[in-house]
């Protein structure tokens, strides 16, 4: 049984309340501690990358009711998870692969930051996806709520119902 993957030290209550749950196919969670098959409620910290095979597909849910669902073939990186008094904040790192965020505000005041190879994609309050293509174009499509798009000091504000990309190169479009 191991506890605590990617860190030496006992996590705080934010990050023990950050739990991995495996829809379905094949999910691994890579480490400092090397590489394990994900398995329901298993919790995730910072340091953790969650990847998912061509058929897999897992959600994470975060301390504040936040959720991120990732497609198949997804990886992403967990790198913060903080929590204060009536608010939160998780910054992850997709390298590639499509997620499915959903950022609630009913349990306080969070945000989330989505940085991909080119892009930053954050939010307080929205449910949207991002993809980043095999081409390297990040797509991202809101469907309630708004965020903020960042690329190359470029920001572009995007609102329920609408979509923005970031090519290779990091241009806006």
């Amino acid at each position: 049984l191991t506890f605590g993957l990617g860190t030496s030290q006992a996590p705080d209550s934010a990050e023990a309340a950050t739990i991995l749950n495996v829809l379905q196919g094949d999910v691994r969670v890579e480490s400092a501690g090397g590489t394990v098959i994900a398995r329901d409620h298993q919790q995730i910290q910072p340091g953790d990358r969650v990847v998912t095979g061509k058929g897999g597909r897992a959600v994470i849910t975060f301390f504040d009711g936040s959720t991120i669902t990732l497609d198949g073939d997804t990886a992403l990186a967990i790198r913060t998870i903080s929590a204060q008094k009536n608010s939160g904040r998780v910054v992850v790192t997709q390298s590639r692969g499509s997620t499915w965020t959903h950022v609630p505000t009913v349990l306080g005041q969070s945000q989330i930051e989505i940085d991909t190879p080119n892009a930053r994609v954050q939010t307080r309050e929205a449910t949207f996806s991002t993809t980043v293509d095999a081409n390297g174009r990040t797509l991202v499509g809101a469907t309630t709520g708004a965020l903020e798009l960042s690329s190359g000091g470029r920001r572009a504000a995007i609102s329920g119902g609408q979509g923005a990309a970031v090519d290779a190169s990091g241009a806006l479009g």
